[in-house]
């Protein structure tokens, strides 16, 4: 039986409210995690220190063994330039489509939601697909895995965000009302959702 998990976290100013849900699809084994990251109105949201990991290739932390690390904190750096004017972020070819990290079977897109005069919610969300794991010598088990691995495996782009949701189109806060009442502190209220950014 695959189970949600939600964990929340506090730190650095922060809260944080993870959700993952895993799934078999098509005799896959793919797994969608939701960050939903809440930034009080007077933190600076450009100074975002991050230390998540999407994948072992792709990290908001700059590191330069591989080309791919640190994209996920620049990507998130343009987010919250977008924060005072949400209508530039969803046309932005920066952090406002599906990306997909070169090495292994992972996409991730951001969103956003304004909290109005409390603060705003940065929401990353990405889709990992493990494939059938029928031994572990797979090679998209184990490209998730390795941080170069032996072998490349192609995907198109957006194909595991579609598959894992069934073709549907995805809405980053459809759940909310199910896990985010937990994840407000005195600062926030469900009463202040707006639209996302």
């Amino acid at each position: 039986m695959l189970v949600e998990e939600v964990k929340y976290n506090y730190r650095k100013g922060r809260t944080v409210q993870t959700i993952r849900t895993p799934r078999l699809v098509a005799g896959k084994f793919m797994l969608r995690t939701q960050m939903w990251i809440f930034l009080p109105k007077k933190s600076n949201s450009g100074k975002m220190e991050l230390g998540w990991t999407l994948c072992p290739h792709i990290r908001a932390l700059e590191d330069t063994r591989t080309r791919t690390f640190g994209i996920l904190g620049k990507d998130l750096r343009c987010r919250a330039q977008h924060f005072e004017s949400p209508g530039e972020a969803k046309g932005c070819s920066n952090c406002g489509e599906v990306k997909q990290c070169q090495l292994c079977q992972t996409e991730y897109q951001l969103n956003g939601m304004h909290f109005g005069k409390l603060g705003v919610a940065v929401v990353v969300s990405s889709w990992r697909n493990f494939g059938e794991i029928r031994t572990p010598f797979d090679p998209i088990w184990l490209a998730h895995h390795q941080v170069v691995p032996n072998e490349i495996v192609d995907f198109s782009p957006g194909s595991i965000k579609e598959t894992f949701e069934g073709g549907k189109n995805y809405r980053f806060d459809a759940g909310r009302g199910k896990h985010l009442n937990k994840a407000l502190t005195a600062r926030y209220s469900e009463e202040k959702f707006e639209d996302g950014f």
